[in-house]
């Protein structure tokens, strides 16, 4: 009805504009207006309705709506694997590592990695959860919180090697034979004790152990050994360097310059060497803010964190 309203309307102006009768014209014109605005509306409307319905086209699990055919059609494996693999083009993974904990600058990590919600992998050392009472009693929370929130723990040897310093740089190797016994069951019983005392859940214990035991960083020729007795031996790619008193060298831009250095290749995976006595109390400056900065820039440009049991499994 509306429709054929409208169509007289525009034949009676037309009719007044042959004759040249103003008024007319724009008394009608007004009249134009009250009746196509609204249906001008309601022809909006239900083309938006019209499109709402045929994009709303739910199908099981499996199954994608075809605009073509307007029914639900199997998805076709091939072009989702090849989805799957567009999406894990662009992956860029670093492995955040720190050396020698637990210690009085493994806690200001933590905080860091629990704010950005970011899990990294700490080489252990035993010792450090027995000698020397009131920090060892410190370093047994610390190692706590490793294994509840989440990050994986290797084994670094039970006491750095120093049992060797006697007559030599501490953290020397002397011989696969007598070196390899601090490795392996040695330094995983110190954890396991403080675990245990601390009432952590077996299985949790568990997952510590299995990963200790596979995943450690060492000397080359100790590593060959380990190696033939099951173990993952890890070195490092890029090292956040740390200056005589143990602290970085360079600020978090720097070190976020070194994964690509003078724009050059873009690794899709890079494992990070730092150490945990760098962020203990004291300094010049702020080492857990720049350790913020330098995950929070690596974030904004597309690299993903990730710890070393997932490394061989990684694909980018």
């Amino acid at each position: 009805t509306k429709l054929i309203l409208l169509d007289s309307l525009l034949q009676e102006i037309a009719f007044d504009m042959s004759r040249q009768r103003p008024l007319h014209i724009i008394v009608s014109l007004i009249y134009l207006l009250t009746v196509s605005l609204p249906l001008y509306n309601l022809l909006i409307v239900q083309q938006v309705s019209r499109k709402i319905q045929q994009n709303d086209r739910t199908c099981t699990e499996g199954f994608i709506w075809n605009k073509t055919e307007e029914k639900c059609l199997p998805k076709n494996p091939v072009q989702e694997e090849k989805k799957k693999e567009a999406k894990t083009e662009d992956a860029f993974y670093l492995y955040l590592t720190f050396d020698d904990g637990p210690n009085d600058g493994t806690p200001r990590i933590l905080d860091v990695l629990k704010n950005l919600d970011v899990r990294a992998t700490f080489f252990i050392v035993g010792r450090h959860l027995e000698r020397f009472p009131k920090q060892a009693e410190v370093n047994r929370k610390t190692l706590v919180r490793l294994a509840k929130e989440g990050h994986c723990i290797g084994d670094h040897s039970y006491d750095h090697m120093s049992h060797n310093a006697e007559n030599a740089h501490r953290g020397a190797y002397r011989g696969v034979k007598d070196d390899i016994r601090w490795f392996g069951e040695m330094n995983i019983a110190a954890v396991n004790s403080s675990l245990t005392n601390a009432g952590v859940d077996r299985d949790d214990i568990n997952n510590v152990i299995r990963s200790m035991r596979t995943i450690i960083r060492n000397a080359i020729d100790l590593s060959d050994a380990l190696k033939k007795n099951g173990a993952k031996v890890f070195g490092w790619d890029v090292e956040w360097t740390m200056s005589s008193d143990n602290r970085y060298v360079f600020g978090p831009y720097d070190m976020v310059s070194k994964l690509n250095p003078e724009g050059g290749r873009r690794y899709r995976k890079l494992v990070i060497l730092s150490h945990d006595r760098i962020h203990r109390p004291g300094g010049d400056r702020d080492y857990a803010e720049d350790l913020s900065t330098f995950i929070r820039v690596a974030l904004k440009r597309g690299y993903q964190f990730r710890t070393l049991d997932t490394y061989l499994t990684d694909k980018p």
